[in-house]
């Protein structure tokens, strides 16, 4: 039951956003005066739900490099929760949430920070949800853009749709 009518945003090209209106996932999209997005509030004891797109990957623990863009206001850091993968636990293996945290120095200006990941787990969309989330603990944080980098190992192959059907000697 994750409620999917509460808007979706691109928050980047190899990420979507959702933002759930109502419950804990309420963000609010910053939008100029020609209504093009130019970023998302997260209310205090909010957060923002983020999953990464289908087509460019999917998969228990992978190697990624995740960009996010945020000002930089406020002393309390950022949260991020993920999850991975361990399939030691009990024969079945289990979902184990994570956590890393951004450090804010209050400049007041938009930083641009990397997290490294060994072990991800990007395949939760559809089982939890979400594939990872982000907050400002116990105060508010603004989010340019999350942008996730994955080694050609981990994503999805890309299908060369033919426009035709195979011919015969193709089929062979």
């Amino acid at each position: 039951g994750t409620p999917l009518d509460g808007g979706q945003y691109d928050l980047s090209e190899t990420c979507d956003t959702f933002g759930y209106n109502g419950f804990d996932h309420y963000i609010i999209a910053d939008k100029d005066e020609n209504g093009e997005i130019q970023g998302f509030r997260i209310p205090r004891n909010c957060q923002m739900n983020v999953n990464v797109k289908r087509e460019v990957v999917e998969g228990d623990n992978v190697a990624a490099d995740i960009t996010i863009t945020y000002l930089d206001e406020g002393t309390t850091p950022i949260k991020m929760q993920y999850n991975t993968w361990d399939n030691n636990v009990g024969g079945y293996g289990k979902l184990t949430e994570r956590e890393k945290f951004i450090e804010r120095k209050n400049t007041g200006r938009l930083v641009t920070t990397t997290l490294h990941f060994d072990d991800i787990n990007l395949g939760n969309m559809y089982a939890l949800g979400v594939d990872f989330k982000l907050s400002g603990v116990s105060t508010e944080a603004y989010i340019k853009s999350v942008d996730v980098f994955v080694p050609e190992e981990y994503r999805v192959p890309v299908v060369d749709k033919k426009k035709t059907p195979p011919t015969a000697e193709e089929r062979r």
